[in-house]
């Protein structure tokens, strides 16, 4: 015992010097301009490994974890907090991973005092789970999706599902997407509720995607079916064999009406009918996530409805602007993840338009250090595009010529398909089409570039012709 005591003395002394230098980390990066990083919780990790068990916290924590769309639920929850009142802490502006959120304790605690905020809203990296879940409580935690990221970090499903389970701790309440096994599958003896959505029109019953992760039973292993699919995974199975079947919502949207731009949202018997933010299926996902939080914190209906009139989504994820009678449009698509470009070429396909597509999705870190790592563009439905409303492709860099194969596999005629050495060499290429869409999809790392460039694309063609 007396051991143990001197153990977290020491600690304590080693957590006080630590957020001492980390806090000297962030006078020096304001100095030198630089900002939205994490480096001062690496810091503190280096010199106190348990670092988030000893900080000051907020008296309420809220997670946001999942492969796909973690940041977009993040922000909008945080955002629609605010609007109603509620001052949060959260880690937009740095990492997801553990030092990240170190970061964001870091700036909100004095060195003596307790921390300035009353609630906290986390994006959490799922493979960080093992850090923050084993030294941090947390009050809720929503689940939006699990699927298949780049399998250099990831590996499968699976694997993640297992880390969570293993480090989420057992008085977390869980927020689920109940359309994902996946998700809601994690940790199972965790108090949870379900949301979703409920049947829409263009629901098929099974998959027309590449992946699929979820093709057997749990129980039994026979061949699950789906009451209704969307994409990959996601849908509402059943099995036959031994009845097994996804659980039932808690929460879900019904009659989603894109030409109203709205829908209701039931939340446990009562009813609202909500704007939609985006017409992106996956985007209403993450727009549930954030309203089934905010409810179950006990906020009204009518409370969430109003604050949704006031509420966007991060222009780095998606905007459109007109370009004379045409629209250019950029969108977010993570690299090494055919899963969720698989769902940008989707929502692309469904516009039923003459289209333009700039793909600058180059990780530059892959090109560095995973430049042999192409399995991704054979998980992604480029398939979706190869139709006739596609005028044309243009990729670049070093694996520009991958692309444009994988796109030849794909259907895509190859006198669509252009070559060019740097993304800003596809300005020029661009042709002006009356009442047609340009896509300037862009990775994470290349964000103001592809804005940059969609600025001039917009310049170009304001007239309504070519300047």
């Amino acid at each position: 015992y007396i051991s143990w005591i001197a153990r977290d003395f020491m600690n304590r002394i080693r957590y006080f010097v630590a957020l001492c230098v980390a806090k000297l980390a962030i006078i020096a990066l304001k100095v030198f301009g630089y900002k939205g990083t994490d480096f001062p919780g690496i810091v503190a990790f280096r010199i106190c490994p348990g670092f988030l068990r000893y900080a000051k916290k907020p008296k309420t924590i809220i997670g946001v974890t999942g492969t796909n769309g973690k940041t977009t639920a993040t922000n909008l929850i945080s955002d629609m907090l605010a609007t109603l009142g509620t001052e949060v802490i959260t880690n937009r502006d740095g990492s997801n991973t553990h030092t990240g959120i170190a970061t964001s304790l870091i700036k909100s605690t004095g060195i003596f005092g307790k921390c300035k905020y009353e609630l906290a809203v986390f994006e959490m990296d799922e493979r960080s789970m093992r850090f923050i879940g084993s030294q941090m409580d947390i009050d809720k935690l929503v689940v939006c999706n699990l699927s298949r990221d780049s399998i250099m970090r990831t590996g499968h499903p699976e694997f993640v599902r297992n880390v969570l389970t293993t480090f989420i701790p057992e008085t977390t309440e869980l927020i689920c997407n109940a359309d994902d096994y996946n998700a809601y599958s994690v940790s199972p003896k965790n108090k949870r509720i379900y949301f979703g959505i409920k049947k829409m029109e263009g629901d098929r019953q099974d998959s027309n995607n590449i992946i699929n992760d979820v093709q057997i039973c749990p129980v039994c292993g026979e061949k699950i079916k789906f009451e209704y699919y969307r994409y990959s995974n996601i849908g509402k199975i059943y099995c036959d064999a031994c009845g097994y079947k996804s659980p039932e919502y808690d929460y879900y949207l019904d009659e989603v009406d894109f030409d109203d731009n709205e829908m209701l949202f039931v939340a446990k018997g009562e009813s609202q009918r909500v704007v939609i933010l985006n017409d992106s299926v996956f985007n209403i996902y993450n727009q549930l996530s954030a309203m089934t939080l905010l409810h179950e914190m006990g906020y009204s209906l009518a409370e969430i409805a109003e604050c949704l009139k006031t509420m966007g989504l991060a222009k780095t994820r998606y905007n459109s602007q007109d370009a004379g009678d045409m629209k250019v449009i950029t969108m977010l698509s993570k690299c090494l993840n055919g899963y969720a470009t698989s769902r940008v070429m989707e929502y692309i396909a469904k516009q039923k338009k003459q289209k333009q597509i700039l793909f600058m999705v180059n990780s530059i870190d892959a090109e560095i250090h995973w430049s042999e790592d192409i399995c991704w563009i054979y998980d992604t439905d480029f398939e979706f595009i190869a139709d006739d409303y596609l005028h044309s492709i243009i990729v670049y860099g070093t694996r520009a010529l991958d692309y444009k194969v994988r796109l030849l596999l794909a259907g895509v005629p190859e006198e669509k398909i252009k070559v060019v050495e740097k993304a800003e060499d596809a300005i020029e290429l661009f042709e002006y089409i009356d009442d047609s869409l340009i896509y300037v999809l862009y990775d994470l790392d290349v964000i103001d570039k592809g804005l940059k460039i969609a600025d001039a694309i917009r310049e170009r063609f304001s007239a309504g012709k070519v300047q």
